[in-house]
């Protein structure tokens, strides 16, 4: 490998560190909606309430693979957009993963001590869901989870109505109908009286 194979090595891996798709080197881990395990429709959601939302990623590059092979693209910052019939639902990204391990660029001679890669990689993305009225209706829903605007994997979710609310009265209007309660039993004692 020559000092333009190098160059060119490095400029294709930091092509692939600003890759909008994650590779298949990436594998998805717990999904979680405010610490419950999401995992298929069975799990539920209420229609117009908001979920903390992570996600487990993990990142490991094959032995085999030089920075220039894309496949292998390292993406720093992961994050995920999450929509329903094309309405943005929620998102969950990462500015950091929690560890990560580099080695040195080898060839089948010799390794460059100056030039590493990222071998392995963990995050917890974390973000928030949201579904709307505007989303849909009750019913079974197929959320995408993509990484700037490529679908990576979907899951489907449960979402039942909003809890109705209730009209209840203030407490003053409670004060007042009691008063009001008061006076016409005591205009009623007033009259029989006479």
């Amino acid at each position: 490998m020559n000092f333009t194979q190098v160059v060119s090595a490095l400029v294709l891996s930091l092509a692939a560190m600003t890759a909008s798709a994650l590779s298949d080197n990436y594998v998805l881990g717990d999904i979680t909606l405010d610490g419950t395990a999401w995992t298929d429709a069975t799990s539920t959601i209420t229609m117009g309430e908001t979920y903390a939302l992570t996600i487990g990623l993990s990142y490991e590059r094959p032995l085999w693979a030089i920075n220039g092979n894309s496949s292998a693209g390292y993406v720093a910052n992961p994050a995920f957009g999450l929509e329903v019939n094309g309405l943005a639902i929620g998102s969950a990204s990462a500015a950091e993963p929690l560890e990560s391990d580099s080695r040195q660029l080898c060839s089948t001679l010799f390794c460059f001590p100056l030039v590493s890669q990222i071998s392995s990689a963990e995050w917890l993305l974390t973000g928030s869901l949201n579904f709307g009225e505007l989303a849909g209706g009750v019913g079974i829903h197929n959320v995408s989870f993509s990484a700037n605007d490529v679908d990576e994997f979907s899951r489907a979710i449960t979402v039942a109505a909003a809890p109705e609310i209730n009209a209840v009265p203030a407490p003053g209007t409670l004060a007042i109908f009691a008063l009001g309660l008061f006076g016409l039993v005591g205009a009623r004692r007033l009259k029989q009286r006479r």
